[in-house]
């Protein structure tokens, strides 16, 4: 598993300025901890769910995504099926 291999734990993502990534662009996961302009309250209501390597996982709206792409600019890009 990759976060084992890099000597990261579920610890490490309490932290709300880390940014894990999985990948090489164009074919990448961005695990971020914190979105700026975004509310975990808010965005949890409408997460979506899915599996990540087997393991049911919640992301963020597709929806949510494309309003904070928009508001972040180039930080946040490239979501398919738009």
């Amino acid at each position: 598993m990759p976060l084992k291999s890099d000597g990261l734990s579920p610890k490490d993502f309490t932290s709300d300025d880390i940014t894990y990534q999985v990948g090489i662009a164009p074919i990448r996961i961005d695990v971020m901890a914190r979105i700026d302009g975004v509310l975990f309250s808010e965005t949890w209501e409408r997460r979506e769910e899915g599996l990540m390597a087997g393991v049911k996982t919640c992301f963020i709206s597709r929806d949510d995504l494309k309003i904070r792409q928009h508001e972040a600019g180039p930080v946040l890009w490239n979501i398919r099926g738009s």
